[in-house]
């Protein structure tokens, strides 16, 4: 079936690989916890962060969903 209500209302949860040690870039549906449980050790990106963002949602401000948008016509 597709469509509907989503079972959890969070991003995706984001994991760097590319070292020898995990970094969870962004937490999600998929907890710290749970990632340890398979990977053993993870670590938290801690830092928000202004340029080059390893994955979406890790800049300083990601959402504004309370910010009025005024859309312009393009002619």
């Amino acid at each position: 079936m597709a469509g509907g209500k989503a079972a959890v209302g969070v991003e995706s949860t984001v994991v760097d690989m590319t070292d020898d040690i995990p970094v969870l870039l962004r937490p999600g549906a998929v907890t710290l916890e749970e990632l340890q449980q398979h990977l053993g050790e993870v670590l938290v990106e801690t830092e928000a962060v202004n340029e080059s963002p390893k994955s979406p949602g890790q800049l300083l401000k990601h959402y504004a969903p309370k910010t009025r948008c005024a859309l312009k016509p393009l002619m």
